[in-house]
């Protein structure tokens, strides 16, 4: 008898009873991970499904938040291998509690998360890529869309994802530690250093699967988010459910402009060329030569 297909990417300790009760407590309720969010569709594979490719604090969880919200469709990580596919697999007893069956989490997964009409929207990051390319020898017959969304500040986004790294608070509904978050010039560098190798991920994937995704811009994505996401998700306007109120704040603080501030004022002062050691990977010279031309490129320097 052949033996199930298996995600080997899986560490079998985060499939144990006490890792993920340790996440799910350090979860809000409103995660769109939790049970409450299971609707039981009867679905054994989706009939089209949407990707959102991106990054982190690049405005997915604002582009879930608006999914669900207006559509009722529930976006999530569904193939991040460290927490919620773990958490997923289990609940939905696609685990034997040292690895997860791909046939049985596939079709769980649209049991449990597809929309009525069978829409599937998962957000994928450059570490999710490779249970994301197992999934799709299953679905070779299923229409993809994929959309890409990006920021045009990096900067910006990398303190945001470095505050949010310190401080735990990776969205309103996480309440933030008591202590101011920290800033460091070096460790802002290898953030936009760790973002750009992300997008090459990314861009390396869509490369290899001959695809051309939806491009969507953060910053134009919040100032018209119905125009933007209706269209890059495929949303109809019948399908719209009424506006509700912002559930989330906006996490952007004086303390990200002053960071944002300070750390140009750094990179003008110091010899960018010392930056070389955090730039090390020999594929992407192109990189570091962009910081070294200075402050205007370094704004532009992922797109």
């Amino acid at each position: 008898m052949t033996e199930p297909a298996h995600f080997t990417q899986i560490n079998a300790a985060k499939l144990t009873p006490q890792a993920i009760d340790t996440f799910l407590r350090a979860l809000p309720e409103s995660d769109y991970i939790n049970q409450q969010y299971d609707a039981v569709s009867e679905l054994s594979k989706p009939t089209r499904i949407t990707v959102l490719l991106s990054t982190e604090r690049s405005g997915s969880t604002f582009a879930s938040e608006w999914l669900y919200q207006r559509s009722g469709i529930v976006m999530h990580e569904y193939f991040q291998p460290f927490d919620y596919l773990p958490i997923t697999a289990t609940r939905w007893a696609a685990s034997d509690g040292n690895r997860v069956h791909i046939d049985t989490y596939l079709r769980q997964l649209s049991n449990n998360r597809c929309s009525p009409q069978g829409h599937l929207a998962v957000n994928i990051h450059g570490s999710h890529l490779p249970l994301w390319r197992l999934a799709l020898t299953q679905w070779q017959d299923v229409p993809i869309h994929y959309v890409h969304l990006r920021r045009q500040n990096t900067i910006a986004q990398a303190i945001s994802l470095e505050i949010a790294s310190q401080s735990g608070a990776w969205s309103s509904d996480f309440a933030a530690q008591q202590t101011e978050p920290e800033y460091r010039f070096e460790a802002l560098v290898d953030r936009c250093n760790r973002l750009f190798l992300e997008r090459l991920k990314l861009e390396g994937f869509c490369q290899s699967q001959q695809i051309t995704p939806q491009q969507v811009w953060f910053e134009t994505m919040v100032s018209a988010p119905d125009e933007v996401l209706m269209d890059a998700f495929g949303v109809a306007e019948s399908e719209l459910r009424a506006p509700q109120p912002n559930r989330l704040k906006r996490q952007r603080s004086p303390l990200n402009a002053q960071w944002e501030q300070r750390f140009l004022n750094d990179l003008e002062q110091l010899d960018t060329t010392r930056l070389g050691s955090v730039f090390n990977q020999p594929h992407i010279s192109e990189q570091l030569t962009l910081w070294q031309r200075g402050l205007r490129k370094l704004r532009r320097i992922v797109k």
